[in-house]
């Protein structure tokens, strides 16, 4: 299962983007790419100061059912 979330805004400052880095990723971001990867999943981030794009990837089984809540 593939979930992307764009925009056409700005983008995500470049020292942001760093999921993987200690420094000032954002516990937002973070905590996403947690989640995510706990469930077998990557997350990629994207942004090139015309928009940005978040994409979710996660391998589902058949027979597995994935509840998502939208605010």
């Amino acid at each position: 299962m593939t979930i992307v979330a764009e925009d056409t805004g700005k983008g995500i400052p470049v020292e942001k983007l760093r999921l993987n880095s200690r420094g000032p990723s954002g516990v937002g971001f973070r905590g996403m790419e947690e989640r995510i990867r706990y469930l077998g999943g990557n997350l990629k981030l994207h942004s090139d100061g015309t928009g940005a794009r978040v994409t979710a990837m996660i391998a589902l089984q058949l027979g597995n059912a994935v509840s998502v809540g939208l605010i």
